[in-house]
């Protein structure tokens, strides 16, 4: 099967994303479809930055923050931690959020006017996997938080991998997702499952190139290949600061993951089987936390006594 897009115009695409501190991508900063498909969205969307003269930066940075955070509230009122002294970007993002994004499909008015925030993650999922990695400590990144994203069954994924995603999405509407809005659709849905499906996107590199499976171009993604993946945005980071802020992230991502269209919900309401889930989760990561500070205080225990008796000499 072709990949949905290739690896020249990801590269046209690319010249219009030059973007700015997206080296400086602080994990703490970041506290998840319609019947359409993902290239007839990701062109509407073009339309409307085009004609709004959007800058190569705020073209990338808006695509940037509606992958992390697809909700229009959130993202003007998270937006200032972002704004980094000297950045082009800030105003600009800002005008064409609030004039011409909008959060749900019904709030749409005429074709090239204004357009869903939900839905840019599925009309980009090449970049919402980057922008999710970057996001992401080294722990928290790896292969299977990667697959638990809607966003996740567009790419070109192996038959194994593409019935792990499944199997954790449909667990996701059927026990997770349980209140949704006037148009809510109980339950997962496989028609609107296998649109997504459908795709075959490739992955972007830490750098922005097109990052390859082992077998070639053209061949379908392996667990392998996402650890690999995910290695590749490793980086040094203090892990009890990165832990400070972990849960409300969780939480946050949790609840922007949704989106409006034929079957996604405005509103949600975490089940008490997930609610317990998510405390037992918590507990053992903090006992994990508690072990590494403990093992980081034997440690330069053991240091200071090395030096002490480097100081006092023979």
């Amino acid at each position: 099967m072709p990949l949905s897009i290739t690896e020249g115009e990801m590269e046209d695409l690319l010249d219009r994303m030059k973007l700015l501190e997206l080296d400086d991508v602080n994990p703490r900063d970041f506290v998840g479809f319609g019947m359409m498909n993902s290239e007839t969205y990701r062109k509407k969307f073009e339309d409307i930055a085009l004609a709004a003269k959007l800058s190569s930066e705020e073209f990338a940075m808006v695509v940037f923050l509606s992958c992390l955070i697809p909700n229009k509230k959130r993202i003007l009122n998270h937006m200032e931690k972002l704004n980094k002294a000297g950045s082009t970007w800030y105003t600009g993002v800002k005008k064409f959020l609030e004039l011409n994004m909008v959060q749900y499909t019904k709030e749409e008015s005429g074709r090239n006017s204004n357009f869903s925030i939900v839905h840019v993650p599925n009309a980009f999922p090449f970049e919402a996997v980057r922008f999710w990695a970057l996001s992401r400590s080294n722990e928290e990144r790896t292969p299977e938080a990667l697959l638990q994203h809607t966003w996740a069954a567009q790419l070109h994924l192996t038959d194994e991998l593409q019935n792990i995603q499944m199997a954790w999405e449909k667990d996701f509407w059927d026990n997770t997702v349980t209140k949704g809005g006037k148009d809510y659709e109980k339950g997962f849905n496989q028609a609107y499952y296998d649109t997504k499906k459908g795709d075959s996107y490739p992955m972007r590199s830490l750098s922005g190139n097109l990052f390859r499976a082992e077998g070639g171009t053209n061949e379908k993604y392996t667990m392998a290949d996402l650890k690999r993946y995910c290695k590749e945005f490793d980086r040094d980071e203090d892990p009890a600061a990165e832990a400070l802020a972990r849960q409300k992230e969780e939480e946050e991502r949790r609840r922007n993951l949704l989106g409006e269209g034929t079957s996604y919900v405005e509103k949600v309401e975490i089940s008490e089987e997930e609610k317990l889930k998510r405390q037992k989760q918590e507990e053992e990561r903090k006992k994990k936390q508690a072990q590494r500070r403990r093992e980081e205080r034997e440690r330069q225990k053991e240091k200071d006594k090395s030096k002490g008796a480097y100081s006092k000499g023979p």
